[in-house]
């Protein structure tokens, strides 16, 4: 997992993104298999750093009525 990490560190800073997506993804499947082994701090840890795909992107923010409407519209249009 270190090793995956440096090399991942190392793409990254060499702008070769296709080798960091390879290394990261490489490191997360490997925790991912740990987790479905029963590891509980694997589970702790894909818990804090990957994100759920139950979760609605929308909570993070709290939005006033017609806030959103008025986001969409061309700059200098005001929402009735």
């Amino acid at each position: 997992m270190a090793r995956l990490l440096e090399e991942a560190a190392g793409a990254l800073r060499g702008r070769k993104h296709r080798r960091v997506l390879v290394a990261l993804g490489t490191a997360i499947a490997y925790v991912q298999r740990a987790r479905d082994d029963g590891d509980t701090f694997a589970q702790d840890l894909l818990s804090l750093t990957v994100e759920s795909p139950k979760e609605d992107p929308t909570e993070r923010f709290t939005f006033s009525p017609g806030e959103l409407e008025a986001l969409s519209l061309p700059p200098g249009k005001k929402h009735n």
